[in-house]
């Protein structure tokens, strides 16, 4: 003898079979936001790829990223988006390297801006190194003519307006800090280089 269902039984068998078909539709939408991710080319910003230049200082035999994990170091994240090895990314890395882009602008803006203020003290600059801790912390080096040094009071004006960028931009998703340096006879381009600021601004 059939079984005859209650009408509470039957919206009950009704929601089972909608969550059923629910979860199925999720997941078909999991595996294809995976493949178009998997396959999809970032988009980097070309204006601050064409600002900045990148002397990786690691031997070419390194691999890329996968030391442990989802652990990316600050070479393995340079490699990727200054010499284009976006294709060696997982997913994890690929979301490190949006954020390392969108924070680059920011260094980007910040270069720029304080380039119009040190023009406008008529202080000339002979390099301007970025040191890349990680995908979200920066640390900015200009290297200043060593007669800028001659008026303190400008030096010290600029060291303020860096505390007013800092203020304005550092978060827990960026941080950056700015440091200036007269380039002397003895300034040791090399020993700066080993010490990460491996990324220079404008030149070429």
């Amino acid at each position: 003898m059939a079984k005859i269902f209650s009408f509470y039984e039957c919206l009950q068998l009704k929601f089972v079979i909608l969550t059923i078909k629910l979860l199925y539709l999720y997941m078909d939408s999991m595996t294809a936001s995976y493949r178009n991710t998997k396959n999809s080319v970032i988009p980097l910003s070309t204006h601050v790829l064409n600002e900045w230049k990148a002397e990786v200082t690691y031997k070419k035999k390194e691999k890329l990223i996968i030391q442990s994990g989802d652990y990316y170091t600050s070479a393995d994240l340079k490699r990727a988006y200054f010499q284009g090895k976006v294709e060696l990314l997982n997913n994890i890395g690929k979301l490190l390297l949006e954020k390392l882009d969108y924070n680059m602008q920011i260094v980007t803006t910040i270069t720029d801006n304080l380039i119009k203020k040190i023009n406008k003290h008529n202080l000339k600059i002979e390099k301007i190194c970025l040191k890349l801790e990680s995908y979200k912390i920066f640390e900015l080096l200009f290297l200043l003519e060593e007669s800028s040094y001659d008026n303190p009071k400008l030096i010290v004006n600029l060291y303020n307006i860096t505390k007013n960028i800092k203020l304005k931009y550092n978060n827990t998703n960026f941080d950056i800090d700015i440091s200036f340096m007269p380039k002397t006879e003895n300034t040791d381009f090399e020993y700066i280089d080993k010490d990460g600021f491996d990324i220079t601004y404008g030149e070429r």
